[in-house]
């Protein structure tokens, strides 16, 4: 973790370091638990990858605050610090199955990424990305307005991947309106990439955890015994269904089996698709379950 280095060079040296606590140099973990401040997930995740130059699954969320502030905490056993990257690795005696998923639809509305500086979206189909996404969401944006409350149904989708022809989606959260008609996100966009709106509705967002447990288990045909497990999910998510997380609680400890888990609400999540793809995404929900068949 440090605050003068660039975010792959603050990867590279959280990941050499958490494999050398463990005595394990040289050989591959199983698993990546990543905490980052929110503004380069993806360059984390390349760097990451890129180190072990073979797939190695990650999990993880970006660190948040109470008011979107950028008063971001993040903290070690040896560190704590607003900016920076946290690396945990895992060698366990268990199995482990993964799960990365959304639980939005995504709509007949689309458009191509046509102006994008940093995580700002200026412009779709080159018009004012304001103009397009207020038609999307048939509701006026003002300038400088935080969206986040009004996006959380209705983020914007790209593919991530596709399976049985099917595509899958990565998500990324709308949360402010630029005084150039632009739309500051929680995720980086790429100019040419095909954006998607996609829709949500508070029951899925309590509801998809349950359907969690045919992705956590889709390789596993036997009775298994359920360990732990780690349940990342999105702070925007959490505060839509506030009231309702009681609810939500239960069917996550349903789709653990019954294990004990942990659960941070975040700015950001990181998993690995089915396909075997780590992302970076927003809205989304990332589950690693520890098992024994």
């Amino acid at each position: 973790m440090s605050t003068h280095q660039l975010p792959h060079q603050m990867a590279k040296q959280a990941l050499l370091k958490a494999i050398q606590n463990t005595g394990r140099s040289g050989e591959l973990p199983s698993l990546v638990l990543l905490h980052a401040s929110p503004g380069a997930e993806e360059e984390v995740i390349q760097a990451i990858s890129q180190e072990f130059g073979t797939p190695v699954p990650i999990i993880g969320g970006s660190a948040a605050d109470a008011g979107v502030l950028g008063e971001w905490q993040l903290f070690t056993q040896d560190h704590l610090a607003s900016e920076g990257v946290a690396v945990s690795v895992f060698y366990p005696t268990c199995d482990l199955s993964f799960s990365f998923h959304s639980g939005y639809a995504k709509t007949e509305q689309y458009a191509v990424a046509t102006k994008v500086e940093g995580r700002e979206l200026i412009e779709l189909d080159h018009r004012p990305a304001k103009e397009v996404y207020e038609e999307w969401i048939k509701q006026p944006l003002e300038y400088g307005q935080s969206i986040m409350s009004l996006s959380a149904l209705h983020p914007i989708g790209r593919i991530a991947g596709t399976l049985h022809d099917l595509p899958y989606f990565k998500l990324a959260h709308p949360n402010s309106v630029t005084a150039r008609g632009g739309i500051t996100l929680f995720a980086s966009i790429k100019e040419g990439e095909k954006l998607y709106l996609m829709t949500g509705t508070e029951d899925n967002l309590v509801n998809r955890t349950g359907r969690a447990v045919d992705g956590l288990l889709h390789d596993s045909h036997q009775q298994i015994e359920a360990i732990g497990g780690i349940s990342i999910y999105c702070a925007g998510c959490m505060l839509q269904v506030k009231s309702k997380m009681g609810m939500v609680a239960e069917k996550m400890q349903q789709s653990m089996l019954n294990a004990p888990f942990i659960s941070p609400f975040t700015f950001g999540e990181q998993g690995q698709f089915l396909g075997g793809e780590n992302e970076h995404g927003n809205l989304m929900i990332s589950n690693v379950l520890f098992y024994r068949e």
